[in-house]
């Protein structure tokens, strides 16, 4: 996250409300939040590089155009967005398939924890219950 913005927690409401919206309406939304992610792309890494968080090098070989999700986002620059952040993230959430694959490789790589949102709905659930 780069310095400025606000993460917050998100209500169980509301994820679910996201997970069931249209596919029409989700692709609207998704299309306002792609613009304003591409353009933060350069920054993000220059900042991820300057950091150390990973090399250029790195970046090329394994990371670049490896996780486009099926909004044309890259899932890849929004997680270094949340490691390189002001605020302090417990877990990068998505539904990205091929991120979450890999996520116990990029948790030991980056020391972020990557889940699907449904893997937090659960989470909560069972933390209600105690």
């Amino acid at each position: 996250m780069i310095k400025g913005r606000k993460i917050k927690e998100m209500p169980p409401d509301m994820i679910r409300w996201l997970m069931n919206l249209p596919k029409e309406e989700a692709i609207k939304l998704f299309e306002k939040v792609k613009k304003r992610a591409h353009l933060e792309k350069d920054k993000t890494l220059k900042i991820a590089f300057e950091k150390g968080v990973l090399t250029k090098e790195e970046y090329e070989q394994k990371y670049k155009d490896m996780f486009y999700d099926d909004y044309g986002m890259d899932s890849f620059i929004q997680y270094l967005d949340a490691i390189i952040g002001d605020r302090k993230v417990d877990c990068f959430v998505t539904h990205n398939e091929r991120m979450l694959r890999i996520k116990e490789e990029l948790k030991e790589r980056f020391g972020l924890r990557v889940a699907s949102s449904k893997e937090i709905l659960e989470e909560m659930e069972r933390k209600k219950k105690r």
